[in-house]
């Protein structure tokens, strides 16, 4: 369907049907003047003789017949059954208005088959003679009741070429189009682009390419600053952070300073993952995507990094159950991707679904049978709320299970932007009778 809603399909379709409504109005106006004019050279050729047939004895007439002219053929009983093709338009009409012209009162008009010649018709005319009403068959080969086939190919050979000069000049329209769609898809947001070299393109398509370029160049530009901005804050907080912590941790073995010691360290912790999940929410955005990734080698890593002291991945999907699961086929290899990301983003994913979820949390890699793939993250907690699983992909957006777990509510977000700039999709679904199933879907490469 998507090729036949392509703008160069459009061009092609509009144009041509354009043209067909021209030439079948032009191939009318042909037709209709071509049939009056040769309506009325049958009835100006055959109008002298025929007013001598309508005035003299048959006999008499024939004496002195005009030179060229073909004798008629007499018949006091009608001819046989009319034609399919039997003209009732303007021919004759003309031939009509030529003999009434001459003086002659047609009674009847038909065309028949010609007895000896197949597919040549034959024109029959009604008129009063001294002898009675005589039906006269005029053998012209000026007669015709059928469309030429001269004009149906005119008009067919008309329409290829004009069809064949708008596919050539919707071509050259939609070309440059399409060649800074591929350009804008070849340089994501964030990343250096240079300008788009478009040839033949009009002064709009160029406009539009160089709008989109200072745009990209300036958002790149704003995505940069950020990130020189947000690390720079980093530095800054995590420092003094730093020197807290270790204040806290020199205090003196206390009963009184204990509890105290325990609380700034925690809220140094927590102030530290908060600015590291800013920070990785700056890099989703700008680290390139220019690597070859295993996922199934990643999953494995971010797995094994969250076991238990003593505690084993199992790697059989036979196996017993265990609290980290891992299933899929390896390795499972991604192109265009960045492994530093989706460690990142799947660490994201297994933490959330540890910390508001509960075991056992499977990853699961399912390729898909077009080509594309499937990463799933599976927990066993409460699920998700009544609110649209949708809003959680959003920064600082947390579910209602997650109100009273500490948490920055940026991690789906990372995931989100992450997979966005892979081409790919989040999606997340309650499974029954309870757990939580987040799925990373990237398209056929």
């Amino acid at each position: 369907m998507a090729r036949w809603n392509t703008l160069f399909t459009r061009l092609v379709l509009v144009q041509t049907l354009g043209a067909l409504a021209l030439l079948l109005v032009f191939g009318l106006g042909f037709y209709v003047e071509r049939n009056r004019t040769i309506g009325q050279l049958v009835g100006e050729r055959w109008a002298p003789a025929l007013l001598r047939l309508s005035q003299l004895p048959a006999a008499q007439a024939a004496q002195d017949w005009p030179a060229g002219v073909p004798r008629p053929r007499l018949q006091a009983e009608g001819p046989g059954p009319s034609l399919p093709g039997d003209l009732g338009g303007p021919r004759t009409q003309a031939l009509r208005a030529a003999l009434l012209g001459a003086g002659l009162q047609v009674q009847d008009l038909r065309f028949t088959a010609h007895p000896q010649e197949a597919g040549r018709p034959l024109l029959w005319l009604r008129l009063d003679t001294p002898e009675g009403p005589r039906w006269l068959g005029l053998d012209d080969a000026l007669v015709e009741t059928r469309l030429p086939l001269r004009l149906l190919l005119t008009l067919g050979l008309s329409l290829a070429v004009t069809a064949g000069l708008s596919a050539w000049a919707a071509r050259r329209l939609s070309r440059p189009l399409e060649a800074l769609r591929q350009h804008l898809h070849a340089h994501p947001p964030g990343q250096p682009a240079p300008a788009p070299t478009l040839r033949g393109a009009t002064a709009e398509v160029q406009a539009i390419a160089a709008d989109w370029h200072q745009l990209h160049s300036h958002h790149a530009r704003q995505l940069r600053e950020r990130e020189l901005m947000l690390a720079g804050i980093s530095h800054d907080l995590r420092s003094p952070l730093a020197r807290i912590r270790m204040a806290a941790e020199l205090l003196p073995e206390a009963p009184d300073l204990t509890a105290r010691r325990e609380t700034i360290v925690r809220n140094v912790e927590v102030a530290d993952r908060l600015i590291g999940s800013f920070l990785d929410q700056v890099r989703a955005g700008t680290l390139p995507l220019d690597e070859t990734v295993d996922l199934h080698e990643v999953a494995r890593q971010v797995l094994t990094a969250r076991l238990a002291p003593g505690e084993a991945l199992p790697l059989d999907p036979g196996a017993e159950v265990a609290r980290l699961q891992l299933q899929g086929p390896a390795p499972c290899l991604r192109r265009n991707c960045n492994a530093l990301l989706m460690e990142r983003a799947l660490g994201n994913l297994v933490d959330n679904a540890l910390r508001h979820g509960a075991p056992p949390v499977c990853v699961r890699l399912r390729p898909q049978a077009d080509g594309g793939l499937w990463l799933e993250v599976d927990d066993h907690g409460p699920g998700l709320g009544p609110q649209d699983p949708a809003h959680l992909l959003q920064a600082f957006a947390r579910g209602d299970a997650s109100r009273h777990t500490p948490g920055s509510g940026l991690g789906l977000a990372v995931v989100a932007q992450v997979m966005h700039r892979q081409g790919g999709t989040v999606s997340l679904e309650a499974l029954a009778p309870r757990g939580c199933r987040v799925r990373l879907s990237w398209p056929a490469p």
